[in-house]
């Protein structure tokens, strides 16, 4: 585990250093997208958004849940708090009053300590068959227990995720490659789909895409796309559809990996249907 930590800690400063020079790394443009079936073109071509996230200001997210880089990079583990905060986690329970305290104390890495709330992540020791890299709980203070009608630390929160980087204001989105143009060795542009992760009542993201940096390398070309946010109001919160985007390359892609540059640690793009299948 502490060796797929460190690959995280590796991946995640290789995304720093690509933050924050996003500028120039976006500086080619990115063309607007061929016309698939009736789908209008999308501009993507506008400069990065000034509010891109910088080096000195990045934190991480977990299912959109922020988390504090610094104190996940500063590594403290659950077993290392004392006081007020080691006898939170040890009396933790239920809404039944049933102890669900962490097992492997030393597995987790807290994220938040007040005297209210403790967030702890456990780092996988390798990525799952889910995309996921790490287990998330959040345990807060209640004041009224149901059980018993007593203020007892509860587990409010438990998922999985594979953490990103934190893109606010703007908001994180899934990127997949469109499977209706699959790009080719001689391509100099890359078809994409992106869903928007918050809630737009079932529309697409359509003129809200930003690509916030872009690096090719030998081996990889590295996208990092966000949403801008809706500013139009109050939004239902079903699913939303795919927005195709382009992103144009500088040199023709050849047999590089394209990845995804949110997550702390890279990995390929999914390939995604059309209509969202």
């Amino acid at each position: 585990m502490r060796a797929f930590r460190s690959q995280l800690l590796v991946s995640a400063s290789v995304l720093l250093s690509l933050l924050a020079c996003a500028g120039c790394a976006v500086g080619a443009g990115s063309a607007p997208p061929t016309n698939a079936g009736s789908t209008p073109p999308i501009s993507t071509g506008s400069p990065p958004p000034t509010s891109a996230p910088d080096e000195s200001a990045v934190a991480y997210e977990c299912n959109g849940r922020p988390i504090d880089a610094a104190r996940y990079d500063a590594d403290v583990r659950a077993d290392e708090l004392t006081g007020d905060a080691a006898a939170a986690l040890a009396s933790v329970v239920d809404d039944l009053g049933t102890s669900v305290a962490p097992e492997n104390l030393s597995e987790w890495v807290v994220t938040t300590e007040s005297p209210t709330s403790i967030t702890v992540l456990r780092p996988y020791d390798a990525i799952d068959d889910s995309g996921a890299d790490h287990d998330v709980r959040v345990f807060e203070k209640m004041g009224d227990l149901p059980a018993t009608g007593e203020a007892r630390w509860m587990l409010t929160s438990s998922a999985s995720c594979a953490l990103a980087i934190d893109p606010a204001p703007l908001t994180p989105a899934e990127v997949n490659l469109d499977r209706a143009a699959l790009p080719v060795p001689d391509a100099t542009e890359l078809a994409l789909l992106v869903t928007e992760r918050a809630c737009n009542s079932g529309m697409d993201a359509a003129g809200r895409v930003e690509l916030i940096a872009l690096e090719e390398t030998e081996d990889a070309v590295i996208v990092h796309i966000a949403v801008r946010p809706d500013d139009d109001g109050a939004a239902t919160c079903q699913s939303n559809p795919p927005t195709p985007f382009t992103v144009e390359l500088d040199s023709p892609l050849g047999d590089r990996e394209i990845m995804n540059g949110a997550l702390i640690v890279p990995r390929p793009l999914d390939v995604l249907g059309s209509f969202g299948e």
